[in-house]
């Protein structure tokens, strides 16, 4: 599969998902990837889920998702839960770092 040419749609979450938004990634009809978000009264996005196709991890899709909800909410601080310490190695490089148990990472607000 040609994971070049990407279609993103944002929209609502799906009725079993408690969320904000939905940001997912689609090539050739079939869903890649998605990211679950809320947004949060004291301005914070709190990412809920990122989750990549098994078989596709690795090509960056995780990242693209990522940027995306970033870019969708410019200046405003985001959070989230690192499940594993790989994980946290990976979201240190766009700025989070450690803000509490269970994994808690945090990127500060950005002008």
């Amino acid at each position: 599969m040609n994971i070049g040419a990407w279609t993103v749609a944002i929209d609502p979450p799906h009725a079993e998902e408690d969320n904000d938004g939905r940001i997912t990634l689609v090539v050739e009809g079939t869903e890649l990837g998605f990211l679950l978000f809320i947004a949060c009264a004291d301005a914070t996005v709190w990412i809920d889920t990122i989750e990549v196709a098994p078989g596709l991890r690795g090509n960056g899709l995780g990242t693209r998702l990522l940027a995306l909800v970033l870019a969708l909410h410019p200046g405003r601080a985001t959070g989230l839960a690192a499940p594993t310490a790989a994980l946290a190695g990976w979201y240190a490089r766009f700025g989070f770092v450690p803000a509490g148990p269970h994994g808690v990472m945090r990127r500060a607000a950005t002008p």
